[in-house]
């Protein structure tokens, strides 16, 4: 077979050595190609990894081998910059590798598009950390709330993107914590609160020995939601909150609720001013507080509902206890108050008079 055959086709032909050593290109090749000048010491492979959108070094080094191994044909099937896929058909022959390329255009696939649409230009931030805990991929919206270059980012862990100032130790912190959690039970859901002052949904599941994380940012909800379930004088949850939670809890469980009842605060706001009102209430906002164990309401009309998230083993010890440290408060001494403990109760108590069925 002589080599003045291939010089006037359309299709292109490339004649190979067996490591890929460019001994010949006819016309349409090397058009194709970008190639002018060639020898030996060019080689296929790393033109064809220059204009493929894939890395193609590895892959084609193996095909090389098989073909010379096995004496077979190889087809190979690659898609370059401009848009066109490429199909190699590798021939050994006895003057080296004869290479046919057949070359389509091609449209993004509707895959690309879904892609596109639902991943790379979502408004949540998607990532993905590959087996050692480092990028393989993140969107544009995780790119930009780390204000970074693809380029900057994949391949890196978080640990280093830290070392670079690119991330917060509390925020590699918080990764890592929900990163472990993933390696150990397979996913993790939370919501959690940046340094950016907003809240994100994060959901992470183990996939292929990595971790795709999806963040999304529900600040906006939150916010409304707080709205409506926080009291705005003391920032403690109010009497919706309280009547939602008291809903949900199990009927097999026993728990206790204790409960300030300003019994005059009403007049007392009424004939001292609501100035006077907000400071006892901001007073006590602040001395509830301190007890971390147990979570506390404002109940306008009412007073401040506190329920504990463990059993008493002495319920009239801690009210009397709880009662004594009241009294030491610095409040007007026309405010009445009285501390009253008892077993959560929707049907009887001082529940059941202002907590909907």
């Amino acid at each position: 077979m002589t080599l003045q055959l291939f010089e006037h086709l359309s299709q292109p032909i490339v004649l190979i050595n067996p490591d890929g050593g460019i001994k010949y290109l006819n016309s349409a090749a090397k058009h194709l190609l970008n190639v002018t000048n060639y020898s030996e010491e060019l080689n296929l492979v790393e033109v064809i990894e220059n204009i493929s959108l894939i890395k193609s070094r590895k892959y084609l080094i193996e095909i090389l081998e098989s073909v010379n191994q096995m004496k077979q044909k190889k087809v190979v099937v690659i898609k370059d910059k401009k848009h066109q896929e490429l199909t190699l058909k590798f021939i050994p022959d006895e003057l080296g590798i004869i290479v046919e390329i057949t070359t389509r255009s091609y449209s993004i696939t509707l895959e690309q598009e879904i892609f596109n649409f639902v991943v790379e230009n979502s408004s949540d931030m998607i990532f993905f950390k590959g087996e050692g805990l480092a990028y393989e991929y993140a969107n544009k919206t995780y790119l930009r709330f780390l204000n970074v270059e693809k380029s900057d980012l994949l391949g890196l862990t978080d640990e280093e993107l830290v070392s670079k100032g690119v991330l917060s130790p509390i925020f590699q912190y918080q990764c890592s914590k929900s990163d472990a959690e993933v390696i150990k039970q397979g996913n993790y859901s939370n919501v959690e609160f940046f340094t950016n002052q907003n809240y994100y949904q994060i959901s992470k599941r183990k996939m292929n020995k990595g971790i795709l994380c999806v963040a999304r940012d529900i600040t906006n909800e939150i916010n409304a939601y707080q709205e409506v379930e926080i009291d705005s004088v003391t920032s403690l949850y109010n009497r919706k909150a309280l009547a939602r939670i008291l809903k949900s809890i199990p009927k097999d469980k026993e728990y206790h609720v204790i409960g300030i009842i300003l019994e005059n605060f009403g007049e007392l706001s009424k004939d001292h001013g609501l100035l006077l009102g907000k400071r006892c209430l901001k007073q006590l906002a602040q001395f509830v507080r301190d007890y971390s164990d147990i979570l506390f309401f404002h109940v306008a009309g009412i007073g401040f509902i506190g329920l504990f998230d463990k059993l008493l083993s002495n319920p009239e010890l801690f009210q009397q206890s709880f009662a004594s440290e009241v009294a030491k408060l610095n409040l007007p001494s026309i405010l009445k108050t009285e501390i009253v403990i008892e077993k959560v109760n929707l049907e009887s108590g001082f529940l059941a008079a202002f907590i909907d069925d």
